[in-house]
């Protein structure tokens, strides 16, 4: 198996402080409604525009990564992406209106897509090698994601958790700096199996898949098991959710340099469909949703290792793209399960995150038929 060219230890060094710092600003802003509403005097309605508003941006960052690439390289993107992080999260602690906070966030998420863009991509380019330290790196997202929301008990100065994280975010500029240009190695030239559309169809939609997935517990488990609990456990089972995810990538960084990326992620994926199958059983579905997480786990670093071992020195152009793609499935697929949610109540919630699981499993199925054939001639 290919190693890693040494130079990427710097690039490392930064994706661990950084990726925290995205995981903890994106578990930020849900807990944070209340408080945006009381400071900004807006409506229940109106406070999920920052949510979008960020989304959108990351979405914007992500395929603005392939120019970025090309003009600025990496280091300077590194860095033009860590600037926008401060800009975003400084705004967003001192904005003086409603309208210059969902522009902060929309900054913020420019940022955020074109760093971890940036950082997936140089990573993924290397194919099953990176697929540990990928899985690695988006551990320390979900460590972010755990630890957001603490400093919301920690700093309740309106704005401060925003400051502190912009504070993390100069860091991170700095750091950059130390970043290495890479050149990719010689890749023999190979003919994708199908057409390179195919391919790429099949990766963004299972992108699209996972993040949808993914995203859906955690936003929805609140609401399924209001009731069917203690107050103290149900407000604990998204972290919970989230460590359990976080503890799966760690988990899982060895276990990918020895199966192939795409049995892990498929075995994965069947293993979420299950655990969530599960939560039908509202007595067990503390248990269950954890266990989602855990499988939930390997599924995206190892994917975009595989994309990049099938796309070679073409991931740079298509790796933002399906990640872009991605970043659309919680706002296509939200709306949907609050429809269910609306029509059915809180029982309808295990059905539609099994079903979204579901579609993961088979979206990832129908990757692997498309790309089989060219995976054997790795």
């Amino acid at each position: 198996m290919a190693q890693l060219p040494p130079q990427i230890f710097r690039l490392l060094i930064v994706a661990c402080l950084s990726f925290p710092l995205l995981g903890a600003a994106q578990a930020l802003l849900g807990p944070y409604f209340s408080v945006f509403m009381q400071h900004y005097a807006v409506e229940q309605g109106e406070v999920s525009q920052v949510v979008s508003s960020q989304f959108t941006g990351i979405a914007l960052g992500m395929i603005s990564s392939i120019a970025a690439f090309k003009y600025l390289r990496a280091r300077k993107t590194l860095l033009s992406s860590a600037a926008l992080m401060v800009v975003g999260l400084l705004g967003m602690a001192y904005s003086p209106t409603w309208t210059l906070l969902l522009l902060s966030a929309f900054v913020f998420g420019i940022a955020y897509g074109l760093h971890a863009s940036c950082v997936n991509t140089l990573l993924s380019q290397h194919g099953v090698a990176a697929a540990p330290v990928l899985n690695g790196v988006n551990a320390t997202f979900g460590v972010g994601s755990l630890l957001g929301p603490q400093l919301i008990r920690l700093f309740e100065t309106y704005g401060l958790p925003f400051v502190v994280l912009g504070a993390l975010a100069v860091v991170v500029f700095f750091l950059s700096f130390q970043v290495q240009e890479q050149e990719l190695p010689p890749r023999p030239k190979a003919t994708p199996a199908g057409t390179l559309i195919a391919v790429i169809a099949c990766f963004s939609i299972s992108s699209f898949a996972y993040v949808s997935a993914e995203v859906a517990p955690s936003n929805w488990v609140v609401t399924h098991l209001t009731g069917q609990y203690s107050v103290f456990w149900v407000g604990l089972i998204p972290s919970l959710y989230w460590g359990a995810l976080a503890l799966g990538r760690l988990i899982s960084a060895p276990i990918s340099r020895m199966i192939r990326p795409s049995v892990l992620v498929i075995l994965a994926s069947l293993g979420a469909t299950l655990m969530l199958l599960g939560t039908h059983n509202t007595a067990l579905a503390l248990y269950f949703y954890p266990l989602a997480g855990f499988c939930f786990a390997p599924i995206y670093p190892t994917l975009l290792a595989w994309l990049g071992e099938i796309l070679k020195e073409r991931s740079q152009i298509f790796t933002p793209i399906v990640s872009m793609i991605g970043a659309f499935g919680p706002v296509v697929t939200a709306p949907l399960v609050g429809k269910v949610v609306e029509q059915s109540g809180a029982g309808g919630i295990p059905t539609s995150v099994t079903f979204l699981a579901g579609f993961l499993f088979l979206s990832l199925l129908v990757t692997w038929l498309t790309t089989r054939h060219h995976n054997r001639s790795i």
